[in-house]
């Protein structure tokens, strides 16, 4: 099953100058997309679409086989969650606890299940020894990883990371990427959509698609997309750093073989 197909979406904020323009793609269920570009390439408008906080687009998007809709909206948006950027911003408990809860309320889950779902998705995240915590008391990553649980706790299908490493240091984005990772571990069937300006973030991706001044420039397997160094050049990208040192390591020589898909891997094969 597709869990989102996407065909000519067209989206203007003020009928002259369009922020996407023309973008048909499609992904599978339970795979991982990360979407790239500077400011302004109509990364976020693309989350806002797909999520239904933005209607008023031409083309058509169906979410897992849905007409994404007014008539099907309500049934869209109870398989979509979205984590934004600023931590802050999102949390709306007074505890770590009372966040988590906030969601299950929303959809009337009953108060004598509602604990034992706080504690299973807390302990999920790292963050059941801080459930009386507030959140001034809690670093960027642990406020991002509490948002995730929330989440996690409404079952989504599809879920979209909006910027949501970007304000963290190094350790919290570190902490958040292999989160996402132990989370599709857990659930093959979860779909994640990541809008990112992180080439090292997208590298781990099984998708990427790369947005310029709202239009798609490329689209495919993180290898197949980040091998095109003139394209990424002309849009103020990179190669992810793995495929810089593979590259260099080559031209001084070092044999490296070519299924080598990432940091790790590449550490794996220097280490033996």
């Amino acid at each position: 099953m597709k869990a989102i197909e996407a065909s000519s979406l067209t989206f203007s904020y003020d009928e002259e100058m369009e922020a996407l323009h023309g973008l048909s793609f499609s992904l599978d269920k339970g795979e991982y997309l990360a979407v790239i570009g500077h400011n302004g390439s109509g990364k976020s408008t693309l989350a806002k679409i797909l999520v239904g906080l933005l209607m008023d687009f031409d083309g058509e998007i169906k979410i897992f086989d849905l007409p994404l809709n007014k008539k099907n909206l309500g049934k869209i948006r109870s398989k979509v969650a979205i984590v934004f950027q600023n931590q802050d911003n999102q949390f709306v408990g007074s505890t770590v606890a009372d966040d988590i809860a906030f969601g299950l309320e929303n959809k009337n889950v009953p108060h004598d299940k509602m604990q034992s779902i706080i504690d299973e998705y807390a302990l999920k995240v790292g963050m059941d020894k801080y459930l009386d915590k507030a959140p001034e008391n809690l670093s960027g990553g642990q406020k991002q990883r509490v948002a995730i649980a929330g989440v996690l706790a409404m079952h989504p299908d599809l879920f979209f990371l909006d910027e949501a490493t970007s304000m963290l240091d190094p350790v919290g984005k570190r902490e958040i990427l292999e989160l996402v990772g132990k989370m599709r571990k857990e659930n093959p069937d979860l779909t994640v959509v990541s809008i990112t300006h992180d080439v090292e973030e997208a590298a781990l991706a099984d998708k990427v698609m790369v947005l310029d001044k709202g239009n798609m420039v490329l689209f495919g397997s993180p290898k197949e997309v980040f091998a095109n160094k003139e394209i990424l050049k002309s849009v103020n990208l990179e190669q992810p750093y793995f495929m810089r040192l593979i590259e260099a390591l080559k031209e001084n020589g070092i044999y490296v073989p070519d299924n080598i898909n990432n940091i790790s891997e590449l550490e794996d094969f220097l280490c033996r």
